[in-house]
């Protein structure tokens, strides 16, 4: 006999399939661009946010704003009236050009009827005056206007008085 006897396969038993090759696996998803677009809108969204709140914020000062247009004067009343405080900055022909406690500028028609208070020297007294060539520039002045024909007019200037510092007081 042969001491090495090759089997033989037997012809009921069920041959069994080859060993499975292990599957490779699925290759993962590169998550790499959808981080760094999320990363890109957050930043943006923060940026957005910081230059909204900065701009209203810093808003410069407005020096120049509209002066309210004057509304159709109401039959009720007699008159409509306004009034500045400020300074007349020039005259020219019948209208003067007014600067106003915030540093606004606008011109101003006279009204027919204007009438100056001005200062009696040495007193905090004023008499009124008709003519107009008492109209000064560079002094704190109180105006009051008239809406008159849907235009406001000049109907009184009144020049306010300088301001009084006091004294210091003596040191004892």
């Amino acid at each position: 006999m042969d001491p090495n006897p090759t089997p033989v396969p037997n012809p009921q038993l069920p041959v069994p399939p080859p060993p499975a090759q292990p599957q490779p696996l699925p290759p993962k998803p590169n998550r790499l661009p959808i981080i760094i677009v999320g990363i890109v809108v957050l930043l943006m969204a923060v940026l957005g946010a910081i230059l909204i709140k900065n701009s209203q914020m810093s808003k410069p000062k407005q020096t120049t704003a509209p002066i309210p247009t004057p509304t159709l004067a109401n039959a009720f009343f007699d008159a409509q009236l306004a009034t500045i405080q400020g300074e007349i900055i020039e005259i020219k022909n019948s209208t003067i050009l007014i600067k106003n406690g915030t540093g606004q500028l606008k011109n101003f028609p006279i009204s027919p009827k204007a009438v100056v208070f001005q200062l009696i020297p040495g007193t905090t007294q004023a008499t009124p005056s008709a003519d107009l060539k008492n109209i000064e520039t560079g002094k704190k002045v109180l105006i009051q206007l008239e809406l008159t024909n849907n235009e406001y007019q000049v109907l009184t200037i009144t020049y306010l008085p300088p301001l009084v510092t006091p004294s210091p007081k003596p040191k004892l």
